[in-house]
């Protein structure tokens, strides 16, 4: 299903109109469909009111989360929450005149795994998003405005956010609505030339599922969210038909570095990244999208070079990847204790034919009875 600007402006002011009837001053957005998403998210923010962000809609995290006085819109069936195609889906709506947005004013909330184990929230605003997309497009625009654009990535994520519908809305570039799911899906992708944004295991699965070569016509490859193993890019290479280029960040921090490792496995950080390290070897950034004059200090641990490109060494918190998500181990622990049959637990990440977490669990007298 195509949709144009007109449809867009009309929906947005449906969505806007719901808001207004209401007093209610946040809202969780959380929705599968990439035109339904940004439909709500530009009417929650024209609207004024604060975005709640999460990729993860499990009971015990949104507990946590949805608070007396927060609405909850949702494409998908959550008790409780604004079904989202049920406002689009009713009465025809004119389109309102929109104001000018000042993105320095909006407070969008992106939840990530915090070292306590409990949701971390990372207060981010359009103004910062809309520099990211600038810089992104004065890197890679003709390129961009070659192709149109589908993700493999949850837009919920800062990552998936900016380059599956913000950068392409606001570039004007056409973005496939639903997400890449199955690797075979890449076999629909022969109509156009694509820009495929990615992440690591999406693709290291493509590789094992041994598709055969793709027929894509001369594609793009983004991919961001963990390390792409110089294997699995020159396998991607072979059967899509490009190397990845790796974009290294943050929630916290956006865009700082990018790589493509058939040329090394230096990062290059970008033009407007300030990077050094702290006294415990961490890498500490400053850029046009973080707020805090001093920077931000992260806890990956770095070796930067004399020509300012920098190696990742790993990481110095409690903070594991898994298959490319971000997993705080401590939380991992927390859930398990919640458990009546647990007394204490202890989780650690391990890699062998795969990556995995291992726990280690003293069982309560409950638990002991039961097992």
């Amino acid at each position: 299903v195509y949709k144009t600007w007109k449809d867009f402006a009309q929906d947005c002011t449906k969505m806007r109109h719901f808001l207004a009837s209401g007093n209610t001053s946040k809202w969780i957005l959380n929705c599968e469909d990439c035109y339904y998403f940004y439909v709500t998210y530009a009417a929650l923010l024209f609207s004024k009111k604060e975005v709640l962000l999460t990729a993860n809609i499990t009971p015990e995290f949104i507990k946590e989360i949805w608070q007396d006085g927060i609405g909850f819109l949702t494409d998908q069936k959550v008790a409780g929450a604004v079904d989202i195609p049920g406002i689009l889906d009713g009465p025809a709506a004119g389109i309102d005149e929109y104001p000018d947005l000042d993105g320095a004013e909006t407070k969008i909330h992106m939840y990530t795994s915090g070292s306590t184990g409990k949701p971390k929230a990372v207060l981010q605003r359009m103004k910062e998003f809309e520099n990211d997309n600038k810089f992104i497009m004065s890197m890679w625009s003709s390129e961009f405005w070659k192709r149109k654009i589908c993700s493999c990535v949850n837009q919920h994520h800062i990552y998936g956010l900016l380059f599956s519908v913000m950068l392409p809305f606001a570039a004007g570039i056409p973005f496939r609505r639903s997400r890449i799911i199955f690797p075979a899906e890449f076999r629909d992708l022969t109509d156009d030339s694509y820009t495929i944004i990615a992440v690591p295991a999406f693709l290291k699965r493509t590789i094992e599922e041994d598709c055969g070569k793709f027929d894509l016509k001369n594609p793009m490859i983004f991919t961001s969210g963990g390390v792409l193993t110089p294997e699995i890019a020159e396998k991607t290479d072979k059967i899509m038909g490009f190397w990845p280029i790796e974009v290294y960040g943050s929630t916290e921090t956006s865009g700082i570095a990018y790589r493509q490792s058939k040329n090394g496995l230096e990062w290059t950080p970008f033009a407007n990244a300030e990077i050094s390290r702290n006294a415990d070897g961490c890498l500490v950034i400053k850029s046009p999208y973080i707020s805090d004059p001093a920077g931000f200090e992260t806890a990956d641990l770095v070796e930067i070079h004399e020509d300012g490109r920098f190696l990742l060494k790993g990481r110095s918190d409690s903070i594991v990847k898994i298959e490319d998500k971000r997993i705080s181990v401590t939380e991992v622990e927390n859930r398990l204790n919640q458990s009546p049959y647990v007394k204490d637990s202890c989780v650690i990440a391990m890699s062998d034919r795969r990556q995995y977490l291992v726990a280690a669990v003293v069982l309560s007298p409950a638990g002991a009875e039961k097992f």
